[in-house]
């Protein structure tokens, strides 16, 4: 007997199901700016795992969301090539994030815009919500900062350098394949 082939719509309900459970079960908080540094600190917490160059080339930013959630892990880069793509899972915690932080606003009914961020070589999330503009780096343990004052002045630099991009997810920037690791950072 063969297993059912599942339609997009019964696949796309699958997925979103998963992201739903990840958020109910770690977005923790009296309110909702809490609740999305619980969701970044979860992922923080993921299990880094090292991959060699050609699993990463066709991995890096094509892991969904969902993946990555259920799988709670990141791909790094190992052997020589790390030194030229410093790999270590920052785009796999940003894509998770993302899925997380637009999920959470959609079931708290809250106006949240969800940002994508390249700054550099790095990936991040920037979210607008309760009146404030926050950054969030979902894959090392840096604090959640408020863009405001030298942080404000930092992107803006960033910005007319050509070395920050925001979209709604990697693709929209142009990071497509390894190839566009750099992209950002060598302006």
């Amino acid at each position: 007997m063969s297993a059912k082939r599942l339609s997009d719509a019964e696949l796309f309900a699958d997925r979103r199901k998963t992201i739903q459970s990840f958020v109910r079960s770690n977005a923790k908080g009296n309110d909702i700016l809490q609740k999305f540094a619980s969701l970044a600190e979860a992922i923080r917490n993921f299990e880094t795992i090292e991959k060699d160059y050609e699993t990463i080339s066709r991995a890096w930013g094509n892991r969904a969301a969902e993946e990555i959630l259920s799988r709670k892990n990141f791909f790094a880069l190992t052997g020589q090539k790390r030194l030229n793509y410093k790999v270590e899972g920052c785009m796999d915690a940003a894509i998770a994030f993302v899925a997380s932080a637009r999920t959470l606003a959609e079931i708290a009914k809250i106006p949240a815009k969800v940002f994508f961020v390249r700054m550099g070589s790095h990936s991040l999330v920037r979210i607008e919500a309760e009146g404030k503009n926050i950054l969030y780096d979902p894959s090392i343990h840096r604090p959640n900062r408020e863009i405001r004052g030298k942080l404000a002045e930092v992107i803006k630099k960033y910005k007319t350098e050509g070395k920050y991009a925001e979209g709604f997810g990697p693709r929209e920037i142009g990071l497509r394949t390894l190839s566009d690791f750099h992209r950002y950072s060598m302006q």
